[in-house]
C-alpha cells in the first residue's frame, strides 16, 4: 500500500470521527430511551436493594408496599400497639372492627398450627377473618366469584424486635385483581372503614 493510499484511509477514518462526534453532540448525551419507573424497580429488585418498603400515612399508620418485578403493589396497612399484650391486641382489634361493622368469621392461630403441624416454635401470630354483612352482599351481587378473596384478613402478631403490630389487608389491593367497576364504591367504603379501625387503636 503506497502513502497516498495510507493518508487517504487516515483522512477517512478522522473524518468519520468528526461526524460521529458531531452527531453525538447534537443528539445529546442519551443514546437510548431513558430508564422507565419500571426498569428502576427491576435494577433495583435485582440488585436486593429493596424488598419491603413502608411510608406513613397521615395518621400514622405505615402503608406496606413490596416491589415485585412487575411494579410495585400496595396490599395493605399496619399500626404497632406500644404498652398493650397480645391478647389486648385481640381485643382492641375485634372491638374497632365490631364498631365499623366487620364481624370476625375465622380465626388461625399460626403459632398452635406450626407447632402442631411442624414442631417448630413461632412467635404469636393470630389471623383474623373480618367480615362486613352488607359490603360483601354489595360485592357479591356485583361480582360472584369475588368470594375467593374474603373475607377480609387482618394480622395482630408479636414482633421480632418487642411490641404488638396490627396489619390489615387493602380491600382496594385484593378487588383490583377483579376487570369490574362495579365493585369501586365497595371498596373504597370498605378502605375508609379499615382505615378507621386502624386509626382507633392505641
Amino acid at each position: 500500500m503506497g502513502w497516498m493510499a495510507i493518508w487517504w484511509v487516515l483522512g477517512t477514518v478522522l473524518i468519520a470521527a468528526l461526524v460521529w462526534a458531531l452527531l453525538k453532540s447534537t443528539r445529546g448525551p442519551a443514546s437510548g430511551p431513558s430508564e422507565s419507573p419500571e426498569d428502576i424497580l427491576k435494577r433495583r429488585y435485582a440488585k436486593g436493594e429493596i424488598d419491603r418498603e413502608t411510608s406513613a400515612d397521615a395518621d400514622g399508620s405505615q402503608r406496606l408496599r413490596r416491589t415485585r418485578i412487575m411494579g410495585e403493589l400496595r396490599y395493605g396497612f399496619e399500626k404497632r400497639l406500644a404498652g398493650t399484650t397480645f391478647e389486648q391486641a385481640v381485643e382492641k382489634v375485634t372491638g374497632a372492627l365490631k364498631s365499623e361493622g366487620f364481624g370476625v368469621l375465622t380465626e388461625i392461630d399460626v403459632k398452635d398450627t406450626l407447632r402442631k403441624k411442624l414442631g417448630v416454635d413461632f412467635r404469636r401470630y393470630v389471623i383474623l377473618g373480618a367480615c362486613n354483612p352488607n359490603l360483601a352482599h354489595r360485592a357479591l351481587g356485583a361480582e360472584p366469584q369475588i368470594g375467593l378473596l374474603l373475607p377480609c384478613n387482618v394480622v395482630v402478631q408479636e414482633a421480632p424486635e418487642g411490641g404488638v403490630v396490627v396489619s390489615i389487608a387493602d380491600p382496594r389491593a385484593m378487588f383490583a385483581l377483579v376487570d369490574n367497576s362495579a365493585l369501586a364504591p365497595v371498596s373504597d367504603e370498605a378502605d375508609q372503614r379499615l382505615r378507621r379501625v386502624i386509626a382507633s387503636l392505641t
